[in-house]
């Protein structure tokens, strides 16, 4: 959704010595960059936390 901020993102934290996970299950963090603007969107992002959230 907020492709750019994720790389940037990405970019700091692989500076700092972290590395990306392969999926959520593997992660010891998972960040979710998102945009609330449209409801459409906010309610995609609250269903996939949900998911997460069993994950993790």
């Amino acid at each position: 959704m907020n492709f750019a901020d994720s790389e940037v993102v990405n970019s700091i934290l692989i500076e700092d010595g972290m590395k990306l996970a392969e999926n959520p299950e593997s992660a010891d963090v998972v960040l979710v960059n998102t945009c609330s603007i449209r409801e459409n969107a906010e309610t995609k992002v609250w269903n996939r936390l949900k998911e997460l959230r069993k994950i993790k």
